[in-house]
């Protein structure tokens, strides 16, 4: 069972690296950056260590907001109802 624990320690100690090492980029002015994780289960670990931290700006967002309103006012009115793009 130590071993386990152990284990599930070493892999919230990279967590933190990677998570720092990533805030270091964006500190950095080095984004956009490519971070590859080859495990479909700790991919989805890092997702959620990094869904609340935002590595954009509001006015990043907001210009993002603007292109996919444009984006979706090309589609069919059917098409901006699909449950996909709202």
């Amino acid at each position: 069972m130590k071993e386990l624990d152990n284990e599930d320690q070493k892999r919230q100690n990279i967590s933190k690296d990677i998570f720092n090492l990533i805030k270091l980029i964006k500190q950095g002015n080095m984004l956009p950056a490519i971070c590859f994780s080859f495990n479909r289960r700790r991919c989805e670990e890092l997702a959620q260590l990094f869904k609340d931290y935002s590595l954009i700006t509001e006015n990043e967002k907001e210009i993002i907001n603007k292109v996919w309103t444009k984006g979706i006012k090309t589609l069919s009115i059917e098409d901006q109802d699909m449950k996909s793009i709202s």
